[in-house]
């Protein structure tokens, strides 16, 4: 190959040595550099997308905090209507409460019109582990507007 070059006229050998210059600086950008280039815009927008979870997660950080701190604190030395009560809060269901009466110091007795029969029982296995809160008895009938999952309860709790 050497010899070859040295067999080509000086204007030749001076095309081929441009040529060859030509073909150097096209290719090792592109085989060279390119690679280089996408790797750090690959780990740019990885980067960028990590932040963006950061900052999701401290959005829902905050979010969790906000709704513990609203949470509402009960005692087990608190009265059976002030428990009854805070406890149908937490479940959403106290726009369903039509009465709640106390019955002696270890007994109450709350009607519920139109509430989720879901809500209901976590409500009242909650009552149960938390509060020791057994139900007495409890009558359900169905809701006034036919709804699925919706009931009319009369329940009496006791300690």
């Amino acid at each position: 190959m050497f010899q070859f070059l040295q067999n080509l006229q000086k204007r030749e050998q001076l095309l081929v040595a441009i040529f060859v210059f030509l073909i150097i600086t096209l290719v090792i950008p592109l085989k060279i550099i390119q690679p280089i280039i996408e790797k750090k815009e690959s780990l740019n927008n990885r980067i960028n997308h990590l932040e963006w979870s950061l900052t999701e997660i401290k959005h829902l950080k905050k979010i969790n905090s906000s709704s513990n701190a609203s949470e509402i604190e009960i005692t087990a030395s608190d009265s059976l209507v002030i428990i009854v009560d805070r406890m149908l809060r937490k479940y959403d269901i106290l726009s369903s409460l039509q009465r709640s009466q106390p019955i002696e110091n270890n007994e109450i007795r709350i009607d519920l019109t139109d509430v989720s029969f879901n809500k209901l029982i976590l409500f009242l296995s909650e009552l149960k582990s938390n509060f020791n809160l057994d139900v007495k008895s409890a009558n359900f009938t169905d809701s006034q507007f036919n709804e699925s999952g919706f009931v009319n309860a009369s329940i009496s709790l006791i300690y």
